[in-house]
């Protein structure tokens, strides 16, 4: 998976809001354009663009939805079969096995 917002605030996505923000503000004085000999303008922008996403609850929601959108795009059988789960089932943890192998896959929602 690519660099995403947690991985830039050198959190998680079980880091807690107060954890996400002390780091936060440890990167943006370290990386903070006015205090920079060579200029860190991106890092600086992308250090704020991941806080002003993680920092609000709505928009940390729909980004990990995100996230684990790709994650589970990401996820292949080797049969070349995929995996299949019945609407009513989301928002349980489940277990989904393939049909044609022994590959499983377990969803936390």
């Amino acid at each position: 998976m690519s660099l995403d917002y947690y991985t830039v605030l050198r959190s998680s996505r079980t880091s807690s809001f107060e954890e996400i923000k002390r780091n936060y503000k440890e990167l943006i004085k370290r990386y903070h354009p006015d205090k920079q000999v060579v200029s860190s303008d991106e890092q600086f922008k992308l250090i704020d663009a991941a806080w002003k996403t993680l920092r609000d609850e709505e928009l940390r929601r729909k980004y990990d939805a995100v996230l684990m959108e790709k994650e589970l795009e990401e996820q292949y059988l080797v049969c070349g079969n995929s995996y299949a789960i019945n609407k009513n089932f989301v928002g349980n943890e489940c277990i989904i096995e393939c049909e044609e192998c022994s590959y499983v896959i377990v969803v936390r929602a």
